[in-house]
């Protein structure tokens, strides 16, 4: 949220004298708060000799805060919100993958209930006649023959 108005913010109020450093104080949160996730996660995947996209979103966002911060006290003007910005925009597509891996997820188990608690198999035990058995669904096995009757659903794919 504190994102929205440093990003705003910096292209309409980069000139208003108290600027940098309101903007030092609405990235500082966005940077040290949201942020910790990346830190976190970034040092435990550096502590096990590897780099994830942890370790980019922390050096990333640090180096624009780190410049930044640098830039207001040599009187430039800072861009505080780069490292806000991408804090607050790769949090979003987290959010955005969670919520579409929980509906696959509810795809998946409705998908589940849909499979039947049996099957009817063909058995050939001479070669004039065949005799039906109801079995488990979960015991078919390859190349079991089995018989879906109208308005059932089908035991298995494939």
């Amino acid at each position: 949220a504190l994102a929205v108005p440093l990003a705003v913010g910096a292209r309409a109020l980069r000139r208003w004298p108290p600027w940098p450093l309101l903007s030092w104080a609405l990235a500082t949160p966005v940077q040290v708060g949201l942020g910790a996730r990346f830190y976190k996660g970034a040092f435990r995947a550096l502590s096990h000799g590897s780099a994830n996209m942890d370790v980019l979103v922390a050096l990333g966002s640090s180096a624009a805060y780190a410049y930044s911060v640098y830039a207001v006290s040599a009187k430039r003007t800072p861009s505080f919100e780069t490292g806000a910005t991408l804090v607050a925009f790769v949090l979003l597509g987290k959010l955005l993958e969670a919520r579409a891996k929980g509906k696959t997820s509810q795809a998946l188990q409705a998908l589940l209930t849909l499979r039947p608690d049996s099957a009817t198999v063909l058995f050939d035990e001479t070669t004039s006649s065949e005799e039906e058995e109801r079995i488990d669904a979960a015991e078919l096995r390859r190349g079991d023959v089995f018989l879906t009757k109208p308005g059932e659903r089908v035991a298995a794919d494939g």
